[in-house]
């Protein structure tokens, strides 16, 4: 018996909807794992569902083994009757249990697949149907919820439409089928579609809407203030920085700018409008991005039911990495070597391979990222090669010592339009440094760390996405064994381990293996299912994306089980703004020690009278640097001596676990003196001088 009712069950739903109109209350609770309904109703609701799960379970099981017996002497009557009547118990136990374990998918899933491959029309459309549940299922527990959470009406409602479909679909199960109706012709939804052939639009048009509204949110990121203040100060000065002149503790370290002409665009955009134009500048980026993903595929592959459920979950990994940073222009144009390169690898036009090397001189001066197109070319050069000598290799593409040239001179190109930038050389050996040799940026930096960390499976539904994707790309390209797609081969490998090197790179197996995963699946359909099942059904794509676009523009891009990221334009997050101000207008001077997030926007604002020990230009301070400053708080003295060894004068720090003990030791001590509290921080000034005794003696060398 659980304590109360799960709160994503059939029995919830009615509740909360019962809580609205009635005006009830419910709360809330966690235990054994899970989130419940609490309170002495629902625990009384869910000795009802446990009661009803058992009367429910008897009479269908009494009924199915009377229809069973009826018919026993058509074998294969009797076993499609045997095969309903587990999918009809499942449903049941759906609808009348307290909770919603996910062994009912293992069920359900298989089962809707044979349904939809059945001769019988009307329980093919059952099969639809019933997808369509598992759909809603599915939008249910990653879009809604934190507001389940929150005992919002749109879930509880949306509870309530699985419950009613579920009822509908174990009735029309149960019902027996006539002998001609067995035998109808099944009616493609095509016939109907042709005389609306811009209906399979709408369902695509309005994945594009939702793809860009869930990137038109306010920029929480703190990186972009330094980027602006690199960007001013290259226009006021007319250089590109060499060495670092923002750091208390970094100053006159090398400081290669290898992402300053991003910094002048996003100095551009924000001249223009403020945050509100850089929040428009992240979603028509996404848009493109989307558009250039979708055009990519081939006319026919963009008609398949397939299409759009992947370009969605592709682009729900993308959305988690679009910043307003210059990591969103490496996303961009690998979209565009995406669409270009399938396109060529269709129609072999020279002209989508040359627009590759202009592209890369931008992204060589936009962001690092650029190192990938790089890698991209010559795995496909030495893969076409392979082809080359060895045609028997690939059944379905065949290449000859023309697209080898071809290919290897677009890789030895781009690589000279590489070093088409004010740091020449050095900016490929820093690429290719920051790549290979960056492990003590993942020990600190979330982003850099690896998507198979519990930190990010925990935290993020990301992983779960990339975790299908993985899944459905190479299952795809599985089942197409015997055509031997070795050029598809190759850059899912590619997209498998760039991506689970960081967090950060997680959206590459979306952007790369999106038209690999289409191509497979379209083949394995084309193989094994009817026409039926790989046209496209509008009506469905249509109904399940604007549940998706509904839920993204009243809660927000949901991130994880407990937050959504609200749609906004503008700046968000915490950020110091009374602080600076409180700085600024005191006219103090000195060196801070700040959190890490903090640094960027401290940069901005008040170097060089202020100056951070530390800022998001991490790869500018290096290993030894940047583990003083991570393992400064892990003890008292080890802080005293940080801030003495760089004359430290001013304190700032959040509200955090980590930090609570260093402002509470603080708080007590008369070499520090609180300023100001506000926007969740504590601001201490600091004199070395009057330290305790005790103190200086144990910090003297």
């Amino acid at each position: 018996m659980e304590r109360g009712i799960q709160l994503d069950s059939a029995a919830a739903g009615l509740l909360m909807a019962g809580a609205k109109v009635f005006d009830f209350e419910l709360a809330t609770e966690f235990t054994h794992r899970a989130i419940h309904l609490g309170g002495e109703l629902s625990r009384r609701g869910a000795i009802v569902c446990d009661i009803l799960s058992v009367v429910v379970f008897v009479i269908l099981t009494v009924y199915l083994a009377y229809r069973m017996q009826r018919r026993r002497d058509t074998a294969a009557f009797g076993g499609l009757w045997l095969i309903k009547g587990l999918l009809v118990t499942s449903l049941a136990l759906l609808v009348t249990s307290k909770i919603f374990l996910p062994q009912f998918l293992l069920w359900v899933c298989p089962l809707a697949v044979f349904l939809a491959h059945h001769q019988n029309p009307r329980i093919s459309r059952i099969g639809w149907q019933l997808f369509a549940v598992n759909l809603i299922s599915v939008v249910i527990f990653y879009f809604f919820y934190p507001d389940l959470i929150e005992l919002q009406v749109m879930p509880g409602i949306l509870l309530l439409v699985r419950v009613l479909l579920l009822v509908w679909l174990v009735i029309a199960l149960l019902m027996p089928g006539t002998a001609a109706g067995a035998q109808q012709e099944v009616h493609t939804p095509t016939s109907a579609l042709s005389k609306n052939k811009y209906l399979v639009y709408v369902p695509v048009v309005l994945l594009f809407v939702w793809g860009t509204t869930g990137a038109f949110r306010p920029i929480r990121n703190a990186d972009i203030w330094m980027h602006l203040r690199v960007a001013d100060d290259i226009v006021a000065s007319g250089e590109i920085p060499r060495v670092d002149q923002y750091s208390a503790v970094a100053a006159g370290r090398t400081h290669l700018s290898h992402e300053w002409l991003s910094a002048l665009i996003f100095r551009g955009v924000y001249q223009l409008g403020g945050g509100q134009a850089l929040s428009v500048l992240r979603a028509s980026m996404m848009l493109i991005m989307l558009l250039l993903l979708w055009f990519s595929l081939a006319k026919r592959a963009r008609s398949s039911i397939l299409a759009a459920p992947l370009l969605a979950l592709a682009a729900y990994i993308i959305l988690e990495r679009v910043f307003v940073r210059p990591h969103v222009f490496t996303l961009l144009f690998l979209c565009i070597w995406v669409f270009s390169l399938e396109r060529w690898r269709r129609e072999r036009r020279l002209r989508y391979l040359i627009i590759l090397i202009p592209v890369q001189v931008l992204w060589a001066n936009l962001h690092g990222g650029y190192i990938i197109s790089l890698i991209i070319g010559a795995m496909l050069t030495g893969t076409v090669a392979v082809l080359a000598l060895f045609p028997s290799w690939s059944k379905n593409e065949s290449y000859g010592w023309s697209d080898v040239v071809k290919l290897g001179g677009l890789t030895a190109a781009c690589l000279a339009a590489s070093l088409i930038n004010p740091h020449g050389l050095q900016l490929i050996k820093f690429s290719l440094t920051t790549s290979l040799a960056s492990d003590y940026i993942k020990q600190y930096v979330y982003e850099w760390g690896s998507p198979l960390a519990d930190k990010y499976r925990q935290r993020a539904y990301g992983f779960d996405v990339v975790l299908t994707l993985f899944t459905l790309m190479w299952l795809g390209l599985i089942l197409n064994i015997k055509r031997r797609p070795l050029v598809d081969a190759v850059v899912a490998l590619l997209a498998t381990l760039i991506t689970f090197q960081a967090i950060r790179f997680v959206s590459f197996i979306g952007i790369l293996g999106f038209p690999i995963m289409v191509r497979s699946w379209l083949a394995v359909a084309d193989a094994q299912a009817k026409p039926l099942l790989v046209n496209r059904r509008p009506y469905y794509e249509t109904a399940l994306i604007l549940l998706i676009l509904a839920s993204t523009i009243i809660y927000g891009y949901p991130y994880d089980k407990s937050t959504h990221r609200r749609i906004g334009w503008g700046f968000g997050g915490r950020l110091p703004i009374k602080t600076v101000d409180f700085l600024v207008d005191r006219d103090i001077k000195g060196i801070i020690f700040n959190d890490y997030d903090d640094g960027a926007y401290l940069l901005h604002h008040l170097s060089p009278k202020i100056r951070p020990v530390m800022d998001s230009r991490i790869d500018v301070y290096g290993s030894e640097l940047s583990h003083k400053y991570f393992s400064s708080r892990d003890d008292p003295l080890k802080f005293f001596r940080y801030l003495n060894k760089y004359n430290v004068s001013l304190i700032l720090l959040m509200q955090t676990k980590k930090n609570i003990p260093v402002i509470q030791l603080l708080s007590r001590l008369p070499a520090s003196n609180l300023l100001l509290r506000a926007d969740d921080r504590f601001l201490f000034s600091y004199d070395r001088e009057l330290l305790p005794a005790q103190i200086s003696q144990q910090l003297t060398p």
